[in-house]
């Protein structure tokens, strides 16, 4: 026989509990449990051939910066976003790249990644509904689609993008 015993300890009314996690390509720190009105900072670091491309929650860019404080009004998780680094990388080379994008599912919008050219999104159905010119990675804001599956196109490459 074995006997368990937990010990359980009471968190205090006011704190709060803040999650932060990292996509691949690196790590984030400052997370744990803060006091409502304290002021937290989360730090990303990127991996070597990473760079840092942004804070969401809730799929909402809240910063771009890799240093982010705000202050503790509720239990939240924010993501640290990463990319390839390819700023260093001849063009030969990021001609055979693949894009991505992420998150998916979205909900008010996504990164793409490794994108030369027009990024386009289309409905199932084939419908054209929007484009853009992208040089490398970017940010673009689907708060106005409805829920649902959308394909995003980058030259010959295609994508699936749920969009909540």
């Amino acid at each position: 026989d074995v006997s368990l015993i937990a010990t359980f300890e009471a968190v205090p009314d006011n704190s709060v509990i803040i999650t932060a996690t990292a996509s691949a390509g690196g790590m984030v720190s400052g997370a744990g449990t803060y006091q409502k009105g304290e002021t937290v900072t989360l730090v990303a670091t990127p991996d070597n051939g990473y760079k840092f491309a942004g804070w969401t929650a809730n799929d909402s860019i809240v910063s771009t910066s890799a240093e982010y404080s705000f202050t503790v009004e509720e239990a939240i998780t924010i993501v640290a976003n990463f990319m390839v680094d390819n700023d260093n990388t001849a063009i030969e080379e990021t001609e055979n790249k693949t894009f991505a994008i992420y998150p998916t599912p979205a909900a008010t919008g996504f990164f793409v990644e490794n994108a030369e050219g027009t990024v386009e999104l289309f409905t199932l159905g084939g419908k054209r509904i929007f484009a853009t010119e992208v040089s490398g990675n970017a940010w673009i804001s689907v708060v106005e689609l409805k829920a649902g599956t959308y394909l995003v196109r980058c030259g010959a490459q295609v994508r699936t993008l749920v969009k909540k």
